[in-house]
């Protein structure tokens, strides 16, 4: 969908009693090949166009979207969609943000994504698939009894504008691959392992090892040993340590804010946190999943703290909660996510030595937590170690406590941060968790 024709939907939705209007395009198209031991099992493809349109008038508003972009369809969908927002109850704090926090352009690509997209070859994608399967049947031997694996790739594409002028265009690619391998266990259950890779770009994701790494991860896992009730020091790998963050992150959201459905609620400029913990948003990281220089409603993106020396320093809030709350207006969510590592950096392995002895978590299985007081209950997987070395492993057990709880006992974060999401979570330790 071009500028122009974007223009002409927001013209044509003010013609039709709207104040103010904003436009979300999203184009996206999505393969995937799934091999299921040494078949390809089934191959995906989707193609997506859609359009969300927020509407804005006589103090109310109203948020429709649609995939039938046609001009006769996109009439009626713009005619109804005024005519319901006609009947909501009116809302002073809905309206678009301040012109002047928009981004205006002018910044250096992002190098989000990859031109060869289009060029990869599908049986390409289908080999990869293939060969990261065959790494599982290899390396597992006599413990093998399945593995399914994928080759993922996705291009999007998205233009938000507005009726203030705002005009932003997002583009990104994304390749992966992952496995998930079964094996057999001496008590003749048969556990499951993950391993996943994910790049922007093509040429920079692990065409080798994924399987490998899926396998040795289960291979750890098996003949676990039960152990006691209790506190433990306790490590958490940073492929799955972001289960334990965003519940921090989510509770300084504005909505919970709002709602009283958050457990940091008045907790702006306190320190609850140890100075161990700095998390910050850093939207212009290059090549970083998230990365960018406007937020979903054209505001401009600045890197700021969120937790700073422990200390929160920030809501999330959008042009509607700063209306409706007093804050500042920031953005009502954060783009590329960071956690400062320990001064003198700190690997997973120098993070295990100095915890001694300890319960290492490489998985979660389900479990919940409370976000009002911030309590929770989490399945575990992982591994007992001593002396910085895995003993046996560990499963079937829960670590629970309170989530500000947890942290005060934050003792190292690594500096090892997880690449595959914009969610960069470190392996991070603490000196008392508690199993059950």
């Amino acid at each position: 969908m071009d500028c122009s024709r974007i223009s002409e939907i927001l013209q044509l939705t003010r013609q039709m009693g709207a104040d103010e209007a904003r436009i979300s395009f999203s184009y996206a198209l999505q393969n995937s090949f799934t091999a299921f031991n040494d078949k390809i099992d089934k191959i995906h493809s989707a193609l997506d166009n859609s359009l969300t349109l927020s509407i804005f008038a006589d103090g109310k508003y109203g948020q429709f979207t649609t995939n039938r972009l046609n001009r006769d369809d996109l009439r009626s969908f713009i005619e109804n969609g005024v005519k319901l927002v006609s009947l909501i109850e009116k809302d002073p704090h809905r309206h678009l943000p301040p012109a002047d926090r928009y981004y205006r352009g002018g910044m250096p690509d992002l190098g989000l994504c990859d031109d060869s997209f289009y060029l990869i070859d599908p049986d390409v994608k289908k080999q990869l698939a293939l060969a990261a399967a065959e790494e599982i049947r290899s390396e597992a031997g006599a413990r093998f009894r399945g593995a399914e694996t994928s080759f993922d790739d996705s291009i999007v594409e998205s233009i938000t504008a507005d009726t203030q002028g705002f005009y932003g265009e997002e583009k990104s690619t994304s390749f992966s691959i992952s496995a998930s391998a079964s094996l057999s266990d001496d008590d003749g259950s048969i556990p499951e392992s993950f391993w996943v890779e994910r790049t922007l770009f093509y040429k920079d994701l692990p065409k080798n090892g994924c399987g490998e790494k899926a396998v040795n991860l289960g291979l750890a896992a098996l003949n676990p040993h039960k152990i006691k009730k209790g506190k433990y020091r306790v490590v958490i790998d940073s492929r799955v340590a972001s289960r334990v963050v965003m519940p921090i992150v989510n509770a300084l959201d504005g909505a919970s804010i709002d709602q009283n459905n958050s457990f940091l609620k008045d907790s702006l400029g306190r320190k609850l946190f140890p100075d161990i913990l700095t998390i910050k948003d850093s939207p212009h990281m290059a090549g970083a999943f998230g990365a960018s220089y406007f937020d979903f409603e054209g505001i401009a993106t600045n890197s700021s703290y969120i937790i700073e020396n422990g200390t929160v320093s920030r809501y999330f809030i959008d042009t509607y909660y700063s209306s409706k709350l007093g804050f500042p207006l920031n953005s009502g969510d954060y783009c590329v996510l960071e956690i400062e590592p320990t001064a003198n950096g700190l690997s997973r392995e120098d993070i295990l030595g100095e915890c001694g002895s300890g319960v290492m978590i490489t998985g979660f299985n389900g479990g919940n937590y409370n976000q009002v007081t911030g309590d929770f209950s989490f399945g575990i997987r992982g591994f007992y170690f001593e002396n910085g070395h895995p003993v046996h492993s560990v499963r079937e057990m829960n670590i629970t406590g309170n989530i500000v709880t947890l942290f005060g006992s934050l003792t190292a974060v690594g500096d090892d941060p997880s690449t595959i999401s914009a969610a960069r979570i470190p392996t991070l330790a603490f000196d008392s968790g508690n199993l059950a």
